[in-house]
């Protein structure tokens, strides 16, 4: 038991760190024409942090939260320096399938269907693919990938 605490401290403390580092980096990216990108940027953190984070989020995605935080770090920075054209050419792919997500997490049970906690994973995999691919993945993804799951949460 104390070997899982320690994993659990070990991850949090850091978590809570890169957190505000992002919250901060958001907060200051002021430019207009980043606006979608910040916006897209904060409710995928809302969703990543939140209320019932240690309750519904499995442990192998639970240890992907420093990488998903850098990507967001990374996207944004890039997105700064002038590197923004590509991530507004991608985003209105990924905003459909993001909406979605956060529809069905508006169902308290939504984390009781494995298909959908995949689907939900699997989307923050893409945004690493897409917006801080040096990052890597921790699993093969793209959007036709995340359609083909979505079809296994919507019988």
């Amino acid at each position: 038991m104390s070997v899982v605490i320690q994993e659990m401290v070990d991850l949090v403390g850091p978590l809570v760190t890169q957190y505000h580092e992002v919250l901060m980096l958001l907060d200051k990216t002021k430019q207009p024409y980043l606006k979608p990108i910040v916006d897209d940027a904060r409710s995928q953190l809302e969703a990543l942090i939140q209320p019932r984070l240690f309750t519904v989020t499995p442990w192998k995605w639970l240890c992907c939260f420093p990488r998903y935080l850098n990507a967001i770090k990374y996207r944004i920075e890039k997105a700064a320096a002038g590197n923004h054209q590509k991530d507004i050419q991608q985003l209105p792919q990924l905003l459909p399938l993001w909406d979605r997500c956060r529809k069905q997490m508006l169902n308290p049970n939504c984390f009781d269907d494995p298909e959908f906690v995949l689907y939900r994973w699997m989307l923050e995999e893409l945004r690493v693919s897409l917006f801080a691919q040096p990052l890597g993945t921790s699993i093969t993804v793209s959007i036709k990938r995340l359609e083909k799951q979505w079809k296994k949460v919507q019988p």
